[in-house]
Parts: C-alpha cells; structure tokens; sequence
C-alpha cells in the first residue's frame, strides 16, 4: 500500500477507477480533467489518496477526504476493479487504512451512512456486497 503520487499515477488511476465503476456513469467516466479539477480543490492530498499494488500494478485504492473546517474525515471513494482471481486487495484493509489517516488528521468518525451507487453484487463493492460507505 503506498500513497497517491500526483502526476505519476494519474493514467493508471483513471484507468482502475474506470474499470471499478465500468457501470457508473459518473464516477466511472472521470476524466484527467476531472481528476486535476479534483487535485486543485482545497481538500485534496495525496496523503489521503491510498493505492494497493500487486506487482506495480494498481489494484484498488481508498480516496479520503478531510473538511478542514468542519473537522470532518470523508471515505470519498474506495474502488476495486473486477479482475484475476487472487489479484483483488481487502476493502476491509483499503478502508481501515483511510480510516486510519482521518484519526491521525483529527477527523474521528461521527457517523457512518451507506450511498449505494454501485449494484449490491458489483466487484467494485466491498467483498460482502455492501455499498460504499462515507464517514463524516
């Protein structure tokens, strides 16, 4: 697991968030111009952005949030592309690891609310079939 590296893991990025939401029209259709729109908001820090890799390869990534006024921590967005058998990372480990981050920004979790965007048997949700879940 390492950290997001602005400009050095944009294509690949885009290329595995594209392929995690391939049936959301939204999400799924992010473009290196809404990505560099997003990286020039006021919340954005790659020590937010998580990526786990499997041979150099991005396989998943956990995209936190942090609403510094407000003091409040975001799962943003947590993508896993369908793929190879045994190439998929842990959403537990992914979503454990931003949690992580937002307590040491001082943004505990207040409250837990699920947005399904994705279909409850998708390979872009976690391994249980759950929809994504955003801590504010």
């Amino acid at each position: 697991m390492r950290t997001f590296t602005p400009g050095e893991d944009d294509a690949a990025w885009l290329a595995v968030n594209a392929a995690a939401f391939a049936h959301h029209p939204e999400q799924g259709s992010l473009t290196q111009r809404d990505l560099d729109d997003r990286k020039a908001e006021p919340w954005f820090d790659p020590k937010g952005f998580f990526l786990a890799e499997r041979a150099g390869e991005i396989v998943g990534f956990h995209w936190t949030k942090v609403h510094a006024e407000e003091r409040l921590g975001e799962v943003y967005v947590v993508g896993i592309p369908a793929g190879r058998p045994g190439r998929r990372p842990s959403a537990k480990a992914l979503t454990a690891t931003g949690l992580r981050h937002l307590a040491a920004e001082a943004c505990p979790p207040r409250c837990c609310t699920s947005t399904p965007t994705t279909p409850r048997r998708s390979r872009s949700t976690s391994a249980s079939g759950s929809p994504p879940t955003r801590w504010t």
